[in-house]
């Protein structure tokens, strides 16, 4: 025996899973492959599959409790009976029957009757096998869980292809983005702006910034930055940055209550974004972080300016604590690129704040931002003197702002800029 270099593996079928678009096609594509990736997986499946679909009744009548047992227990994606639809039951039934694995009976009588997948969709409902008496039960919905998809084409206010505005009812419209990654771009920061217009015209009494994706936002699309760029489009990035931070800073000065409700990795402008909102409503797994400086940029969303707001607002009172460390801790955050690994963590970085409220599930993100929408209506009558708390003592109110609600004043922006 003797050492050898060691060899980065290269497997055709991982290739073909990244190439595919959605979790149930990149696991049907791996485990379809013809090397010893794709063999491995497929292996490593069916055990855990034939085990699993053996253990009803005994654990559980219903294969969803099964599903959502792992999914939340173990932060599975999808849970092994939602995998199994996703590689194809019938196929892969029959690939294990050649293979000499025993299949249990329930799942080869399910497909004797007909039924090709363990879940399906109905006239807007979805339903589950019953493994033990064999018929399809619909799948109770849960009221608290809000899923945006689901409210119907006619709880759409208006859409583009970066953005929809969906009416969720109580005088509430959620703002969702669904471009790739929730990167930002001119589609989504125009229906942020809409959203803001039908606040200011009394359409809704409130707004939230939510979305069902892995990540609430990645920041901007730096390839259509780095596009422009090369075209020396240089105005069309400055346009572009001047009208994030007007949507920005009119969502933090609206009269009415926005509420951000983020979940997964918050990055760049999409940090932004939720740093802007009167309250952020959040996922206990919520990565976020201003990474600009990693790709040799600055924040340029207001980000910068916000941390170092809610950073001077720590000084206390009476004019003689050095401003520096507060500065310093800014400066390192922004510079070092830090992301918080989780909730706690983004609010100690000061991404988030103390009065911010983190919801252990993400399921429950609407909801409970529905919910936090009344408590922060008290923000219109407190003193934002904290908020803007880079001057220190007195009650000037800061540039840009009129009004006992502190409006925001888009024409003082393009003055400056």
């Amino acid at each position: 025996m003797e050492y050898v270099p060691a060899q980065k593996p290269e497997f055709e079928s991982v290739t073909k899973a990244k190439e595919a678009k959605g979790l149930a096609a990149r696991m049907k594509a791996l485990v379809n492959g013809d090397d010893r990736g794709a063999k491995f997986v497929w292996k490593a499946m069916v055990k855990g599959l034939l085990y699993t679909v053996k253990r009803i009744p005994e654990i559980s009548d219903s294969i969803v409790e099964v599903d959502r047992g792992l999914k939340w227990g173990f932060n599975w994606k999808m849970g092994p009976f939602e995998t199994w639809d996703a590689v194809g039951v019938r196929e892969s039934v029959e690939r294990m029957k050649a293979e000499g694995y025993a299949v249990p009976a329930s799942v080869l009588t399910m497909l004797e009757k007909g039924n090709e997948t363990f879940y399906k969709k109905e006239n807007g409902r979805e339903y589950a096998y019953d493994l033990v008496n064999h018929v399809y039960v619909e799948i109770e919905k849960d009221p608290m869980i809000i899923i945006l998809s689901e409210l119907g084409k006619e709880k759409i206010v208006e859409e583009n292809d970066g953005a929809t505005l969906w009416d969720v009812g109580d005088g509430v419209v959620c703002l969702e983005f669904h471009t790739k990654m929730n990167a930002l771009d001119g589609d989504i920061i125009a229906m942020q702006n809409r959203g803001l217009d039908l606040l200011d015209d009394g359409k809704f009494e409130a707004m939230i910034v939510a979305n069902h994706a892995e990540d609430f936002s990645v920041g901007a699309n730096l390839f259509m930055i780095l596009m422009a760029v090369n075209n020396n489009a240089l105005d069309q990035v400055e346009q572009t940055v001047l009208e994030l931070q007007k949507a920005n800073m009119r969502m933090k000065y609206c009269r009415r209550p926005v509420v951000t409700a983020p979940a997964g990795k918050v990055l760049g402008g999409g940090c932004e974004v939720a740093m802007h909102s009167w309250k952020t409503v959040g996922a206990a797994e919520t990565y976020m972080g201003l990474v600009e400086m990693g790709v040799g940029l600055l924040p340029a969303g207001g980000g910068t300016k916000e941390l170092t707001v809610r950073a001077m607002s720590e000084v206390p009172p009476g004019g003689t604590t050095p401003l520096l460390p507060f500065a310093q801790r800014v400066f390192e955050t922004i510079a070092m690129a830090k992301v918080g690994i989780g909730f706690k963590e983004s609010r100690e970085l000061g991404h988030l704040r103390a009065t911010d409220v983190m919801v252990p599930n993400r399921d429950l993100l609407i909801l409970r931002s529905q919910g936090n929408r009344d408590r922060t209506r008290r923000r219109k009558n407190r003193s934002r003197r904290a908020a803007h708390g880079c001057h220190r003592g007195g009650g000037k109110r800061p540039r840009g702002v009129r009004g006992g609600a502190g409006r925001y004043d888009e024409s003082r922006l393009d003055q400056r800029a």
